[in-house]
């Protein structure tokens, strides 16, 4: 049971996921305890990076990049990486360790994606356990912003608008997360929404950007609900958005949480944190 829960921990950061059961009982309602917890964590995670997910797929059908990473192809000057066949890069943001409780950490700053726990690294293998409620490791790049969304049942074809962002404060970094239609291959002629998101930390101040959407595709929303949550060492004083002072925030388990909705695609949106 425990390799499987491995196995399924090493499906759930892959393309394409399906249930194969055709000659094992692996459908959800088979296990129990701690097996089935393991089993709705990870299917609950990912439905919360399609957004993530979807983003990284379109790059990968107008560039060739793919979405599952070899270690190597991300960190071609690192000669540590040549070898590792246990551990890869989920798009350009997540390092996946699986069938081993042993992660080697490229040169960076890197976070335990179930902990919050952060590790600078040099360019150094670690061994680190999991909690008994996963099945892997998983960590993910200092600097990162990740798209997300609510949990879901499914996943239909209605363009998306509310959207949880997390981020991972570090130096300067963004993301750009493409949308599409979802339903035609619009993609292909230009038809893409991309939206470029910032982060800049410099001492005890941490800026976020939202620049306006560029491109488009039929039906795309023209308003979004947004809900950061940012990885801060420490409660902030205060929290700015689009310069004015703002008090509808959150802060615990080093996380603030702050809500903006209704935010044109045409428009930018700064959040400033001290």
């Amino acid at each position: 049971r425990e390799l499987e829960m491995q196995g399924l921990h090493f499906g759930v950061f892959l393309p394409w996921v399906a249930v194969n059961s055709y000659a094992h009982f692996y459908h959800p309602y088979m296990f129990h305890g701690k097996e089935r917890e393991i089993y709705k964590n990870c299917v609950r995670l990912r439905y919360q990076l399609i957004p993530y997910i979807y983003s990284t797929a379109i790059n990968g059908a107008l560039t060739g990049m793919p979405i599952v990473r070899s270690m190597p192809l991300m960190f071609p000057e690192d000669r540590n990486v040549d070898d590792l066949w246990t551990q890869y890069m989920f798009g350009e943001n997540f390092l996946v360790g699986i069938f081993t409780d042993e992660i080697y950490l490229p040169a960076g700053e890197w976070v335990d994606a179930w902990t919050g726990k952060k590790f600078h690294s040099k360019g150094e293998t670690v061994r680190h356990p999991y909690p008994d409620d996963r099945a892997g490791l998983l960590f993910i790049r200092g600097g990162a912003i990740v798209p997300t969304m609510k949990v879901r049942d499914s996943i239909g074809t209605e363009p998306e608008k509310e959207f949880i962002v997390d981020v991972y404060p570090c130096g300067e970094s963004e993301y750009v997360m493409l949308d599409c239609d979802a339903e035609s291959y619009g993609y292909e002629k230009g038809l893409v929404a991309r939206t470029r998101f910032s982060c800049v930390q410099k001492g005890k101040i941490v800026e976020v950007k939202v620049a306006p959407v560029e491109g488009t595709f039929e039906n795309m929303p023209q308003s979004r609900d947004y809900t950061f949550r940012v990885a801060l060492d420490s409660k902030p004083s205060k929290v700015y958005v689009d310069g004015k002072k703002v008090s509808g925030w959150e802060y615990s388990d080093g996380t603030l949480v702050v809500n903006v909705a209704g935010v044109s695609v045409h428009s930018e949106l700064t959040i400033n944190v001290k």
